[in-house]
């Protein structure tokens, strides 16, 4: 892998994970149509095409990442298999227990308090069976973003499926999972966006295409025009209250691949600062998987505190806007001071970044 993609892997990372605070940020919950079209107005329509439609690209394009990173190098041998999982043990496994039991525990200690109680809605955690608890400490986590950990974590167990497969069936097998994607049919714990996405990373890495090395130009911002389009057109006809959920589905999965092309080809013909890695910024982009690890269920807190000033449109919006910033950068700032402080535990929950 050439500096140019290791640099572009590594900043696109850090913007996805932003992508994804800002998708969990969503905070349109009607309880049935009438309050959904009680509801619409600039604030919903702004945070459907945001949240539901632009930044939905994110987990996916992090999926591809992560297939073609597992990949790159990899022989098929018993030994690569054993060394990749070690280093994925390492790199997931390891923080996903951490912030999963990390989580069960703070959960527990505020679930036991009258005062606090009211920030959680469903079963309290001593109340879990053995079986719940292990269902919510590595299938259901409460920090339910670690779902995408989770799903990595599998897939490198069955890497040598799937390295088997991409061999043999070449791109046809991204057609197969392309397929199941937009079917919707999942496989099991693995959801069908992980598999496919994972499996584009891996094919491309696994046949050595040079179609990531390749540095795009503006000739190609058609690409970008038909997303916007995309997701433009799949939040009217939410606004629209249009019934048809499978033009909805089949618009909104089409701008997904679209938009996944697009943001790489942004990160290319947008302009870039000179000299990037030696700026004394550039170390904020070490800190993605922190950032995500940590923004739920802190959003979530954050909302709810921020809601009891009112629920008007404009506050519905201002917490929208406002709630990632907030977690953002209560992130960074305890990211920074773990670092700093207790470096070898910073380094333990972080997986080694």
């Amino acid at each position: 892998m050439n500096k140019y993609l290791s640099l572009k892997l590594r900043i696109l990372s850090f913007i996805l994970i932003i992508m994804v605070i800002y998708v969990h940020s969503y905070n349109i919950s009607p309880l049935n149509d009438a309050d959904k079209i009680a509801m619409r107005g600039y604030n919903s329509f702004i945070q459907h095409f945001f949240s539901q439609e632009f930044a939905r690209i994110a987990l996916r394009l992090f999926f591809s990442i992560s297939g073609y990173l597992f990949f790159l190098n990899f022989k098929g041998t018993i030994e690569d298999y054993i060394s990749k999982l070690k280093k994925r043990a390492k790199l997931l496994l390891v923080p996903f227990v951490f912030w999963s039991a990390m989580w069960i525990l703070i959960y527990f200690c505020l679930q036991s308090f009258s005062s606090t109680r009211s920030l959680f809605e469903g079963t309290l955690i001593k109340e879990l069976h053995f079986t719940g608890f292990l269902g919510t400490l590595f299938l259901h986590p409460i920090p339910f973003q670690l779902w995408s950990i989770r799903d990595l974590i599998l897939l490198a167990v069955l890497s040598p499926i799937l390295y088997f497969l991409i061999k043999h069936l070449k791109y046809v097998v991204i057609i197969i999972f392309l397929v199941a994607w937009y079917l919707q049919v999942d496989f099991y714990i693995l959801s069908n966006e992980s598999v496919l996405f994972f499996t584009i990373g891996g094919t491309l890495s696994i046949l050595k295409s040079q179609i990531l090395t390749v540095v795009w130009t503006k000739k190609q911002s058609i690409f970008i025009v038909i997303w916007i389009a995309i997701c433009l057109s799949g939040t009217i006809l939410d606004h629209l209250n249009s019934k048809n959920i499978f033009i909805a589905d089949l618009l909104h999965k089409t701008g997904i691949l679209f938009g996944i092309v697009s943001i790489w080809i942004l990160y290319d013909i947008l302009p870039k600062y000179k000299n990037i890695e030696e700026s004394k910024f550039f170390d904020i982009f070490t800190f993605s998987f922190f950032i995500f690890a940590f923004h739920i269920p802190m959003l979530t807190f954050v909302r709810k505190i921020l809601f009891k000033f009112g629920n008007t449109e404009f506050i519905s919006f201002t917490i929208y806007i406002f709630a990632p910033l907030i977690v953002i950068s209560a992130s960074l700032l305890t990211g920074f001071f773990l670092k700093k402080t207790i470096p070898n535990f910073y380094k333990i929950i972080s997986g080694g970044r």
